[in-house]
């Protein structure tokens, strides 16, 4: 889920590396999130991801 929102979404072929998913929303979730967003007009909102001990921030 969270490398298919539409935000400098871009199709990898390599999936060993990091799969962004066969388009952008391409999950239920997604579309459903950036629905609310939009439909809200949320400006913005932080997600934390964490990978060995490291916190990785997104796009921002």
């Amino acid at each position: 889920m969270k490398r298919s929102y539409p935000y400098k979404w871009n199709k990898i072929y390599n999936i060993c590396i990091s799969f962004p998913g066969i388009s952008k929303e391409c999950k239920l979730e997604v579309e459903s999130y950036t629905d609310y967003l939009v439909k809200n007009k949320i400006e913005g909102f932080v997600t934390l991801h964490s990978y060995e001990g490291f916190i990785l921030y997104p796009w921002g």
